[in-house]
């Protein structure tokens, strides 16, 4: 097999030897050690998985691999050749096995979109319905004269989206592509088998009326992030001012001993949730870490007490604690700024870590509602 693909050999090859980025075209789970002689180990979330040994590894040039599938009875070898011409790179693909696991043309496509466009294809080509979905119970059925009835409330649609077309808040949606169609895994099942931009037959019930139409199924919007590591730190450090606002005023003028109590014995106190945060930060550390360093596995904390306790220890009152979390969040955007040219330069690597260090804020704040929460119990007067 060959393809051409708009990216340097060197973001090729990086592509077959790194497991975060294995990850967004080949496979689910990669491991391995990434040498000549080293064994490595794949996995699908098909049930299905591969291991084998590195033969050849010529940087940017050559790749042979040996190869075992689960469901095969015999080894076989798989031979990469990487020529850059054309502005890009041409790919040389041979697989002597021969089984049919794995579909070594269908992941070409994968690796060629993710490298020229930054995403996992096999995400981006998942069809968006835009519901809002709901569960049918016997009430809201016979409220709707749908008594026996088995299908998915409607509770309400996005506008703009393919079902926006069709379907809109209160129907009972019954089947999908003849599938039938009775909670959201059910749904799951239904478009699993086709991709953003197709039009399926739809059944539905709407004022106790069986109706059908044809629906599209939407493509995936590619999401805007950061290009650069230049872009990417003055979005974080945005995102951090914004925050550390937030923080500031959340805090003002609350005693020391409401924010170091706990409301009750299982729950985490004002600082305890801010020593979560830190620790969060320090993963977020670890795991931009490991990505420079080629694999960004990170065994992330268990949530046990241990975490808190060591850091309200050194950090005993609140502003200590406080201007902890900022220093650990601003370490952060100091390893995006110093981010190795290679890393700047791929794509899909850009856009993963753009993509995971953009959200911070979304869990940031889930607990600095807890911190709310926390102060307003511990403050409650007692009867």
């Amino acid at each position: 097999m060959q393809i051409h693909i708009q990216a340097s050999a060197h973001s090729v090859y990086r592509a077959f030897t790194m497991p975060p980025l294995l990850q967004l075209w080949l496979c689910q789970q990669a491991q391995g050690r990434f040498r000549e002689g080293g064994m490595f180990f794949y996995r699908w979330d098909d049930g299905f998985y591969a291991a084998g040994t590195f033969t050849t590894l010529t940087p940017n040039t050559h790749i042979t691999q040996t190869w075992r599938f689960s469901t095969a009875a015999t080894e076989s070898a798989l031979d990469v050749t990487l020529r850059e011409q054309d502005g890009g790179t041409t790919v040389d693909l041979n697989y002597s096995g021969g089984d049919t696991t794995l579909d070594w043309a269908d992941a070409l496509e994968n690796l060629k979109y993710l490298l020229e466009v930054g995403f996992d294809y096999r995400i981006m080509r998942r069809p968006m319905l835009g519901i809002y979905p709901g569960e049918l119970d016997e009430g809201r059925a016979a409220k709707l004269g749908l008594t026996g009835v088995k299908g998915l409330y409607i509770t309400d649609v996005i506008p703009g989206m393919g079902a926006a077309s069709v379907l809109q808040a209160s129907d009972v949606l019954v089947s999908l592509g003849g599938m039938p169609v009775t909670d959201f895994p059910s749904i799951q099942r239904a478009v699993a088998p086709y991709q953003g931009g197709a039009v399926v037959p739809v059944e539905y019930y709407r004022a106790g009326q069986k109706l059908s139409a044809d629906m599209l199924l939407s493509k995936r919007p590619l999401l805007e992030l950061p290009a650069t590591p230049s872009d990417l730190a003055t979005v974080m450090r945005k995102n951090l001012a914004e925050v550390s606002a937030e923080l500031d005023a959340l805090v003002a003028g609350v005693p020391e001993d409401v924010l170091s109590r706990r409301p009750q014995p299982e729950e985490w106190s004002a600082n305890e949730n801010l020593a979560h945060l830190i620790w969060t930060a320090r993963n977020n550390q670890a795991w931009l870490f490991n990505m420079v360093g080629g694999d960004d596995s990170v065994l992330w904390m268990d949530n046990n007490d241990l975490h808190l306790i060591m850091s309200t220890a050194i950090y005993p009152t609140n502003a200590e604690i406080v201007a902890e979390y900022k220093r650990s969040e601003a370490a952060i955007i100091a390893e995006v700024e110093a981010l190795p040219a290679w890393l700047a330069q791929t794509k899909p690597l850009m856009m993963y870590i753009g993509q995971n260090l953009t959200n911070i804020n979304f869990h940031t704040r889930q607990h600095f509602e807890q911190i709310k929460q926390a102060i307003a119990a511990v403050q409650q007067p007692t009867t």
